[in-house]
């Protein structure tokens, strides 16, 4: 069975293997966007901007100019989501083009910083701070499969909510590797598995307000 996968299509098969057949295999429908996703699409282009072409920050990311300099003037070559930013393996954890007929997961960092054998890498939030760093741990994998030179990935959430930044940061080293994946793989397993018996059972939740599903395609639709 040939799927690629990143970690929000993980996070949407768990919530609603529903939703994740009639958004990401079916494709008959998209994900609403909201405010607050048009708003998310303009800061990380913005703050992308500020690096890549010295571009000023748009107002209401003011704040953030401080740290934009400190990465700028930071030793060590700089990273975006465009290109380098960019991180995608087959199934046997190899490193291939974002496209290419073998992908198999997938990951995109928004800002980095690679010095040496150690890389630091960031991913903006504009949403409610919240723990977890599962997210991180994906992408701090997929560069070390991608840069066998690189042993070292900090990786910081940073939280943009309001008019300040927060950061939440930790270490992944390659001695953690199949630990990292211990995380993932059952996870994606019971996808491989949905897509093998084409089984994706509606599972009803908080978050159907906000599904794009009608009542034709999910009973638990909240929508006509």
């Amino acid at each position: 069975m040939s799927f690629a996968w990143s970690f929000s299509a993980i996070e949407d098969f768990l919530n609603c293997p529903r939703k994740y057949q009639l958004t990401r295999v079916l494709r008959v429908t998209k994900r609403e966007e909201t405010d607050e996703i048009k708003w998310g699409i303009v800061v990380h282009k913005s703050l992308e901007l500020r690096v890549t072409q010295d571009k000023p920050l748009i107002p209401e990311l003011s704040y953030m100019e401080p740290f934009m300099q400190t990465i700028i003037a930071a030793p060590g070559e700089k990273l975006a989501e465009e290109g380098s930013g960019q991180l995608c393996i087959n199934d046997r954890f190899e490193p291939v083009s974002w496209f290419a007929k073998d992908a198999w997961c997938r990951s995109i960092i928004d800002i980095g910083v690679r010095f040496g054998d150690t890389i630091w890498q960031g991913d903006y939030k504009t949403g409610k701070r919240r723990p977890g760093s599962t997210q991180l741990m994906l992408a701090a994998a997929l560069r070390m499969h991608t840069e066998p030179a690189i042993n070292t990935v900090k990786s910081s959430y940073i939280w943009l909510k309001g008019d300040k930044k927060k950061l939440d940061t930790e270490d992944h080293t390659r001695a953690q590797l199949p630990e990292i994946w211990q995380e993932f793989l059952p996870k994606v397993k019971k996808l491989e598995v949905a897509y093998q018996e084409d089984r994706w059972p509606s599972k009803p939740s908080g978050l159907c307000p906000w599904c794009p599903a009608n009542k034709t395609q999910c009973i638990h639709s909240r929508k006509d």
